[in-house]
């Protein structure tokens, strides 16, 4: 998340050349310290995510104290992009775009309005990164931009952070700026389901999820299953893919933990301990994290995300 002074009269368009800050995720050395300065006004991580709906859509909760406005790029059929926004997520709510999209891979940014920090200094924040796309300007009205991967006249360009996984997700702000992704494929009657995939920093079943970690720092990733009807023999693994990579996840990982039995009702556990490098004079990456789990000739999958930094 970026966020950026607000002190000049921007005339509906946000400033340019802004003094830039960064909560949650620092970008480098000095966004690292504009960071601990930041996140030390009383934003605590809200670990919790708000209660998202429960059919196909991928929703946007904000647990972060300000409105949250929306917007996501997605390919047409012939290979043309549209952006589409802004969507606005009040705190503590979840929302999504057009149900009937069910988008698996797209990109979006997200922005706040104008708000005074813990400091009292006026300042907007900001969510994206990978890509560039036209948005609508500020102030936050409705639009929607064909060709949004080439220059406009009517709005401006913003980077945007890639989103890949099944149609089912919730993507949560939360209070420190990280932005967590909590993802469950469908798959109706099936005999068990991933509940979650958690990034932890312990063993401990109950550890709140972060969504950030340093490098070589060891991290838990937890999945969690629910069994709907009797399973025999389950087996989990989890997979990490940089999402500077572009790559896709698949279940081919070699960190396979084996269960026996398991009734209806029951909750199944795994937590694998991993430890994220990053490349050289690499500063920060995503890490998009899924968890596979097979039982029953079933394979079922949970996503989650963490920004790792130097």
């Amino acid at each position: 998340m970026t966020c950026w002074d607000g002190l000049r009269n921007f005339r509906g368009r946000r400033p340019r050349g802004s003094t830039r800050c960064v909560t949650g995720i620092p970008l480098g050395r000095t966004a690292h310290r504009a960071a601990r300065v930041i996140g030390t006004g009383g934003l605590l991580v809200i670990a919790a995510l708000v209660s998202a709906p429960a059919h196909a859509e991928v929703a946007f909760c904000n647990n972060f104290p300000q409105p949250v406005f929306i917007a996501i790029a997605y390919q047409q059929p012939d290979g043309s992009w549209t952006s589409q926004g802004w969507l606005r997520v009040n705190v503590g709510t979840c929302r999504s775009f057009d149900s009937a999209r069910h988008l698996s891979s797209f990109y979006w940014r997200a922005e706040t309005d104008w708000y005074r920090d813990t400091s009292g200094k006026q300042v907007w924040s900001a969510w994206g990164e990978d890509r560039n796309f036209a948005v609508g300007d500020y102030p936050f009205g409705t639009f929607t931009f064909a060709h949004a991967d080439q220059s406009t006249n009517t709005g401006r360009v913003e980077a945007f952070r890639r989103f890949s996984g099944p149609a089912t997700a919730t993507l949560t702000f939360h209070a420190n700026g990280g932005v967590m992704t909590t993802t469950q494929a469908e798959a109706p009657g099936a005999p068990f389901s991933v509940d979650a995939v958690r990034v932890q920093l312990s063993d401990q079943k109950d550890a709140p999820a972060v969504t950030t970690a340093r490098q070589g720092q060891t991290i838990w990733i937890r999945v969690v299953a629910r069994v709907n009807t009797k399973v025999a023999n389950p087996v989990a693994c989890v997979a990490v893919v940089p999402q500077s990579t572009g790559k896709e996840s698949s279940p081919d990982c070699n960190n396979e933990m084996r269960g026996t039995f398991a009734e209806r009702g029951a909750t199944l556990g795994w937590n694998f301990p991993l430890r994220i490098n990053l490349r050289e004079k690499q500063n920060r990456d995503v890490m998009d994290i899924t968890g596979w789990v097979t039982a029953n000739g079933l394979t079922q999958r949970g996503r989650a995300s963490v920004e790792i930094y130097r």
